[in-house]
């Protein structure tokens, strides 16, 4: 099961929730899992997060950290596809009639805004799970210490 839908991705990051699902991708979804709470998670606890059919701590951390996190990460991965459409006649600047496009700043600056609110509930995730009243609920969590991932952009760029 995927973690989460476009349409959540869609309520919880995007600013206008009339986005289109569509240009949220299976395979961004696909790669926020793979490239962001895995790792973090570790194997065996991502693999019962990814199960489905979550009670108590599981659903806590399920509800109000993974799935927080993995909207702005899956926002994060859709931007370039937001600012700019490929086409059969090349690339193409979304430009509307009413409005303007963003700069470079402006799309290097939300993408740095996106990154980090994914990484706040990612990290809160993190302390939710090694937190002493549930640690020993989560038997199957690989500690961040050994998982962690540092991730840094710069211009919008992601950096390992």
């Amino acid at each position: 099961m995927a973690l989460i839908t476009a349409t959540q991705v869609i309520t919880l990051s995007f600013t206008h929730l009339n986005t289109d699902t569509s240009l949220v991708k299976a395979a961004y979804i696909t790669i926020a899992e793979l490239e962001y709470i895995k790792p973090r998670l570790g194997e065996d606890l991502y693999n019962v997060i990814a199960a489905g059919s979550l009670s108590g701590k599981n659903q806590i951390l399920y509800e109000t950290y993974i799935t927080p996190a993995m909207a702005f990460y899956v926002k994060y991965l859709c931007l370039p596809d937001l600012y700019i459409k490929t086409a059969s006649a090349g690339l193409q600047i979304n430009n509307r009639e009413f409005s303007n496009s963003g700069g470079k700043d402006d799309r290097a600056d939300l993408g740095t805004a996106t990154l980090n609110m994914a990484e706040m509930f990612m990290g809160n995730a993190i302390k939710y799970i090694e937190h002493p009243d549930n640690i020993e609920y989560f038997t199957t969590y690989t500690t961040s210490d050994e998982t962690k991932v540092k991730v840094r952009s710069i211009g919008g760029i992601l950096f390992e």
